[in-house]
């Protein structure tokens, strides 16, 4: 089985996340969050189909990005959509 970007970087010491809630921005219904706590992950998505999916899981939902101290912004094909979504998470977030 092959393990996510996060895992390895998580794993690898490349990404060192504090303590807290951690907001993955717009994560596919299928994106592997095995590297973190469950208890910190909240996921802030538009898209209903993803939305649900998470939201069935059992994960706290948010359709807009709140002030927050982590954010990982799980960057979409739009090019336009990512910078939008990578300039927000800088605006709101402590570390992105």
């Amino acid at each position: 089985m092959s393990t996510s970007r996060l895992s390895t970087a998580i794993d690898d010491g490349l990404l060192d996340l504090p303590d807290g809630t951690v907001t993955l921005m717009r994560p596919p219904a299928t994106f592997d969050v095995s590297a973190l706590s469950r208890d910190a992950i909240k996921v802030v998505h538009g898209f209903y189909p993803d939305a649900a999916a998470w939201q069935a899981a059992g994960y706290p939902l948010a359709h807009d990005l709140a002030l927050c101290a982590t954010a990982i912004v799980i960057v979409p094909r739009s090019k336009g959509l990512a910078r939008a979504m990578i300039a927000e998470a800088c605006q709101r977030a402590d570390m992105v």
